[in-house]
């Protein structure tokens, strides 16, 4: 009987400590419901390998050319529906406003001995002052 009751006293003390809000008084916001159509995908866990780089990493490295000048700094990623990478927005070097997006498939990434990734693309300073500005508009929401 007494354990009993202690496991019914333990249950009620975790419920009321589930229900009360965090220190500060906020309660975190309820979970938006999923848009319509939206397919249920199978759970797979992943490990990483020696070859992979954290989107983490990636945000403010440097991009480079292959004359070793610097051409700006990756501001962005951009992925696609189907979970793809497209492509990395940068931040043109010597400007702070003044962005283009480039497309995945012309970004060679490179380790630094410090464990840095750094960007390597074969264009100019010029050739990407005269790039397409990227504007988030229409590119998903940016925060």
């Amino acid at each position: 009987m007494r354990t009993i009751l202690a496991c019914a006293l333990a249950a009620l003390a975790f419920a009321a400590q589930a229900q009360t809000p965090p220190p500060g008084g906020q309660a975190p916001a309820p979970a938006q419901p999923l848009p319509p159509n939206v397919p249920a995908v199978k759970l797979d866990f992943y490990q990483g390998g020696p070859g992979d780089i954290l989107v983490s990493k990636l945000k403010g490295a440097r991009v480079q050319n292959l004359q070793n000048e610097e051409l700006g700094r990756i501001e962005d990623v951009i992925i696609d529906e189907q979970r793809d990478i497209r492509g990395f927005v940068i931040t043109l070097a010597g400007t702070e406003k003044r962005t283009t997006a480039l497309s995945a498939a012309s970004v060679i990434f490179a380790r630094q001995a410090d464990g840095a990734v750094q960007a390597v693309i074969n264009a100019t300073e010029l050739g990407l002052r005269n790039a397409p500005p990227f504007a988030y508009e229409g590119a998903g929401v940016r925060r």
